[in-house]
């Protein structure tokens, strides 16, 4: 059944003609486009105004904050209308009073009753000026945007999956980036991954390629790519946030799901996301091998290992890797632990022997990287202690 999706979809469009953008209505002289706008006096204006020229993030938005079935993005009747408790995130007044908070409920693609969203409003601020692209109150909204919900009052009750989000992420490495702490500069080539600017930009600019995992991830490749970048001085970045993994739209993980030749996943959007920084290489479907995933013989030598002396060779493991960076650490790298197969290491000495690993096993399977929750089985990425 399609036509839940194509009535959403032209509807969306349709009601282009009810406002155009552009309109100078509710906007001041004295603003700038794209900058932040006042956070009082700007009236609410609703979800409408904003799909007719934000159609791209409007698709996005359906899928999470917008609170339709994220595969057919049709109205789901199991979402429960929220009650009054609920109204710090749903708001149902801001339908008919532009002066409520804005948080927003919405009777855009649906048939049925109003639909509890989180508006766009509800992040971005009242967009009462933004007409003529006047600015916003949060153009950009940050991480103190998403705990004002996504925090321990919310209700645990099954259909939330955000209970106590704020307080764990606030606690958490991923917040406080222990790493850059001290620091006025920041190598681009770091802030990939221990800043939330550095990472977005990282994402963007190097992705997928057929089956594989994120591809450029190597010590010397990474040096390479990064050697001609500027660093950042330390008031330009910010710690890993909500955005830094999740496009803040659809909700979904910035990384895509990798495939195989017949179809299958190989490498789901979580595995994807995580191991673009806490990396490890694996390769698959080897019937001699103990586990279907397993550390990638090509990167980390398999049982006879490469000579480790040649810098291109080592240069092939990932950034923290000892054998590859002198100021790499075992405890800073997953492949020492988390997957069967041949793991080099690095003695006193500097000589490198081949150590077989058993890695982590569950049911006598293995890790799935191809899995929804192949890393959040055992971790919280949002309490990030270890």
């Amino acid at each position: 059944m399609k036509y839940p999706k194509v009535l959403l979809i032209a509807l969306m469009f349709a009601t282009a003609a009810l406002t155009g953008c552009g309109s100078d209505s509710g906007s001041s002289g004295s603003t700038v486009p794209g900058q932040p706008g006042p956070e009082v006096g700007a009236q609410y204006v609703g979800d409408v105004n904003c799909i007719n020229c934000h159609g791209d993030q409007t698709r996005e938005w359906l899928k999470a904050h917008g609170n339709l079935d994220r595969e057919t993005l049709a109205h789901n009747p199991s979402y429960p209308l929220p009650d009054e408790s609920c109204e710090a995130c749903h708001d149902r007044s801001s339908l008919t009073d532009p002066d409520a908070e804005g948080k927003g409920w919405s009777l855009i693609g649906s048939s049925g009753p109003a639909r509890p969203v989180v508006s766009c409003e509800a992040c971005h601020g009242a967009g009462g000026y933004h007409f003529g692209m006047g600015p916003l109150p949060r153009p950009v909204p940050g991480v103190d945007t998403c705990v004002t919900c996504h925090n321990a009052d919310v209700p645990d009750d099954g259909s939330h999956r955000s209970t106590h989000i704020a307080e764990n992420y606030m606690e958490s490495k991923h917040a406080r980036s222990p790493a850059m702490e001290g620091r006025e500069e920041i190598y681009a080539r770091c802030a990939m991954c221990h800043t939330d600017e550095g990472f977005i930009k990282y994402a963007q600019a190097y992705g997928f390629e057929g089956d594989s995992q994120r591809i450029n991830q190597g010590y010397a490749m990474l040096g390479e790519n990064f050697a001609s970048r500027p660093p950042y001085s330390s008031d330009e970045v910010s710690p890993i946030s909500c955005r830094t993994c999740h496009d803040p739209h659809s909700g979904e993980l910035r990384a895509p799901e990798t495939k195989d030749s017949m179809g299958n996943i190989v490498y789901s959007r979580e595995f994807n996301t995580c191991t673009s920084c806490h990396q490890v290489f694996v390769a698959y479907g080897d019937p001699l091998e103990s586990a279907p995933y397993y550390l990638d013989p090509d990167i980390y030598g398999g049982e006879f290992g490469f000579d480790w002396s040649d810098a291109a060779n080592a240069g092939r493991l990932e950034y923290h890797h000892p054998v590859a960076n002198p100021y790499g650490s075992r405890s800073s790298i997953i492949s020492d632990t988390h997957f069967a197969g041949w793991f080099p290491q690095m003695d006193e000495d500097g000589n490198v022997t081949q150590v077989r690993r058993q890695g982590y096993y569950f049911d006598g399977s293995g890790l799935d990287p191809a899995a929804q929750n192949s890393c959040t089985i055992c971790h919280d990425p949002h309490e990030a202690i270890n």
